[in-house]
Order: structure tokens, then sequence, then C-alpha cells
């Protein structure tokens, strides 16, 4: 018999989870006590995470034209290439908030900050799709044209 770490009472081993960290290889909580917990962990986290996508909608309904709003959706990007809230909103701006590989309009709130991996120049900003793709081919103009005879292969466009 084995006495369970939640509801104190006695139980056959067979009722006990595995744990390999354990002394005897067994969970300290029973099956019934770790499910309950499970249970009641899940449920909590669900309503927090519910109350905390109605509390961010509010702050964002607020505070979508502030000065605060674009620090926290594009202060780490800003912040990291030596950017000022001012220098992101004049590239904006000047790219109409599309993306300059794509042309696509993706808003500022979308744009990210491209930059040249071995100097460390911004370049621009693109879309998040545009960005990763140049990052997933190395930013290899090599790459990327052989990309493109691949596609030509293929795609009647």
């Amino acid at each position: 018999m084995r006495k369970c770490g939640s509801c104190k009472e006695e139980k056959d081993p067979s009722e006990f989870g595995k744990n390999s960290a354990g002394k005897d290889g067994l969970a300290n909580s029973c099956r019934d006590c770790a499910n309950r917990y499970q249970r009641e962990n899940y449920m909590y986290k669900l309503g927090y995470r519910e109350k905390k996508s109605v509390w961010s909608k509010e702050w964002i309904d607020k505070n979508k034209d502030t000065l605060e709003y674009r620090k926290r959706v594009r202060g780490y990007s800003i912040k990291i290439y030596g950017l000022t809230i001012a220098d992101f909103d004049a590239m904006c701006v000047a790219q109409a908030e599309c993306c300059l590989c794509c042309g696509k309009y993706v808003g500022w709130e979308k744009l990210v900050v491209d930059h040249d991996h071995k100097t460390g120049r911004v370049r621009g900003l693109l879309c998040s799709h545009c960005n990763s793709g140049l990052g997933l081919f190395d930013e290899s103009k090599y790459k990327l044209e052989q990309a493109v005879l691949y596609l030509e292969l293929f795609c009647k466009e």
C-alpha cells in the first residue's frame, strides 16, 4: 500500500501513475487526484486566458492611437536595430505601410524590420512572410535565383 500525497488515503500502487524521478518510480498523487488537479488547473487557465484576452482587447481599443501602444507593438524590434519610433513611422510613411519585397499593404502593426545579418544595417520594412523567406534562403541571391529557376520549371505564369 502507498499513501497519496494529495488525499492522504492508503491505496494500491497500481492506482498511481509513473514518475521516473520518484524513489519507487511512482507519482506522489494517485491517478484520481492527479486527474482532478489537471481538470481544475485546465479550467483555471482557460478562464484566465479568456479574461486576459478581454483585458488585452479593451486596452488596445483604448490605446490604439497612442505612442505607448506603438512602443509595445514594435518597441523591441525598433530598439534592437537602433531605430526610434519617429524613424519607424517615417519608414512606414515612405513605404505607404507596404512590404518592400512583395508590395502588399499590411499596415504598420505587421511590418517587421529587415536588416543585413552581416553588417546589421537596416534595409527596410517587410511583411513577416517575406522576412522569414529571406532568412530561410540565408539571404543568398544565388539560392533565391535557384528557387526562381525551379519555380519556372513547374509554374505556368
